[in-house]
């Protein structure tokens, strides 16, 4: 490739597990296969990579969504609640909370379902990064809430004793200025390797 290229990837802040389901090492390949390509990836808040793809600031962008809210579909997925394997609650006691930062779907699914059954919560820790919040959880700190996509052996659901949750979408959105070969090369690639790591 005699021209360099430049593309911007970005990934939802509470999307973080997607790298450890492969991603990382599909972008490395696909920088091996394309040297003239510049790959930038940034990882930020849901609300903020769906305005900068609406504005064109990104090339491609992955998130965890609501559903309905566009872009390429790769999976409709089942929130669960999830602790620690020493993690105790009692009823009579608010739920304490291990959630990602807000802005986050996640965090809003919990308290928003919590608020509807009249479960009292509070928030034992916010963290923006997925291995803090791991460790929390892991440490008992608190009940948080993932997807069972790419849920650790060591954590379990514990949705016998709190409300369902509603599904999240995994999504893939390119901006149309962007709709060049790397771009759509790229795009194919991250959508086979999240379809392939189900």
């Amino acid at each position: 490739m005699a021209k360099s290229v430049s593309v911007i990837l970005a990934i939802d802040w509470s999307a973080q597990d997607i790298a450890d389901g492969g991603l990382a090492d599909l972008l490395a390949h696909f920088i091996r296969l394309y040297p003239g390509v510049r790959m930038e990836v940034r990882v930020d808040a849901n609300c903020r990579l769906r305005e900068a793809i609406k504005a064109r600031e990104l090339d491609l962008v992955v998130v965890l969504q609501e559903p309905g809210e566009g872009g390429e579909v790769i999976d409709r997925i089942q929130r669960l609640w999830v602790a620690g394997p020493d993690f105790r609650w009692q009823v009579y006691e608010p739920l304490p909370l291990v959630l990602f930062e807000a802005p986050c779907i996640f965090r809003s699914a919990a308290l928003t379902t919590l608020d509807r059954e009249g479960i009292p919560w509070r928030i034992a820790l916010t963290t923006p990064s997925l291995a803090g919040l791991r460790a929390a959880v892991r440490a008992g700190f608190g009940d948080s809430v993932r997807t069972g996509r790419w849920l650790e052996a060591d954590l379990h659901n514990i949705l016998t004793d709190l409300p369902s949750l509603p599904d999240v979408e995994l999504a893939v959105h390119m901006n149309p200025d962007s709709e060049n070969s790397i771009c759509e090369r790229l795009r194919e690639s991250v959508m086979d390797a999240l379809r392939d790591n189900k």
